[in-house]
């Protein structure tokens, strides 16, 4: 199930973006900041959080600036469900995102969403979703 993640969410979702991203992971006081200026959305499982994703909105720019999916749910359709939740909280305006060149599987997964291409900077490829209305399967039990 996804939902908007709530400050209870935040320690839990810290280990895990930790476990995800070793290098980068994001601290639990970061995770507050990232909060306060923006939304986040988690996926559960039964009662394990196993995938969130962090919004921060710029007038009817929407950005995701993380996107994550606990190692054993992937290939589950949490990311997609985190996705297309994302582009329903953007409320019909332009949402960006930035994804690593290497990053084969979340590149298809954003295409596939109907996000394009519309840049690069440095690693990361700059992908972008247009569309009026966010996609059909929005709200997905997962």
């Amino acid at each position: 199930m996804i939902k908007l993640m709530r400050e209870s969410d935040v320690e839990v979702v810290s280990e895990l973006d930790r476990a995800i991203f070793p290098l980068n992971g994001f601290s639990v006081r970061q995770l507050h900041a990232e909060l306060r200026d923006g939304v986040g959305l988690v996926a559960s499982r039964g009662s394990d959080i196993v995938g969130y994703c962090l919004l921060r909105r710029d007038g009817a720019l929407t950005e995701v600036t993380r996107i994550a999916v606990a190692t054993l749910s992937r290939g589950m359709g949490v990311g997609k469900s985190l996705l297309s939740n994302a582009l329903l909280e953007a409320n019909g305006g332009t949402v960006s995102l930035q994804v690593d060149k290497e990053n084969a599987n979340a590149s298809l997964l954003y295409s596939k969403s109907g996000f394009r291409i519309v840049g690069e900077s440095g690693d990361t490829w700059v992908m972008q979703f247009r569309e009026n209305q966010a996609p059909a399967d929005c709200y997905l039990r997962v």
